[in-house]
C-alpha cells in the first residue's frame, strides 16, 4: 500500500493528500490517527511517531522534537479500537524508524508492506513478567 506522511495528523494535515487505501504516518497518537484517517478517510492502517510530554524533548514538531536525541529509539505502547468492518490496523514506530520513513518519502511516493498477525481472546489482557525483591540487610 502507499504510505503517506501526514505530520502532526490535524485536519489541514490531511488536505491534498489521498490516504483511501494508504497507511498513513504521523506523530499524533495512534488512536487518534486512526480514528482520522481509517474511519474518516478508508486508509488501510496507520503507524503513529507519538511520544509521550514526559518523553519528548521538546513540542511535536518542533526542531528539538525532530532531532536526534536518545529517545529516537523508544517505542511505546498505543492500540486502536476492534473494528470487524474496517479490519484496519494501527501500531507505533520509533521516531528513527519514522525518520527514515520520512527520508525515504522525500524522494517521492513509497509503498509499504505491513503483514499484521492478531488476536483476540475474552478477558482483561496480561503482560508475562516477574517481580522480585529481596530482604532489605
Amino acid at each position: 500500500a502507499p504510505i503517506v506522511d501526514v505530520g502532526q495528523g490535524s485536519p489541514a494535515d490531511y488536505d491534498g493528500k489521498e490516504v483511501r487505501g494508504a497507511v498513513v504516518l504521523g506523530d499524533a497518537g495512534v488512536g487518534r490517527l486512526w480514528q482520522a484517517a481509517v474511519v474518516q478517510r478508508g486508509a488501510v492502517g496507520v503507524v503513529s511517531t507519538a511520544l509521550e510530554s514526559y518523553i519528548r524533548p521538546g513540542p511535536p514538531g518542533s526542531p528539538a522534537d525532530r532531532a536526534p536525541r536518545d529517545e529516537w529509539d523508544v517505542l511505546q505502547w498505543g492500540g486502536v479500537p476492534i473494528d470487524e468492518a474496517r479490519r484496519g490496523f494501527g501500531f507505533k514506530a520509533s521516531p528513527r524508524a519514522a525518520a527514515r520513513i520520512r527520508a525515504r518519502l522525500a524522494n517521492g511516493p513509497a509503498t509499504i508492506r505491513a503483514d499484521i498477525t492478531s488476536s483476540f481472546s475474552p478477558g482483561s489482557p496480561s503482560l508475562p513478567g516477574s517481580v522480585t525483591s529481596s530482604p532489605e540487610p
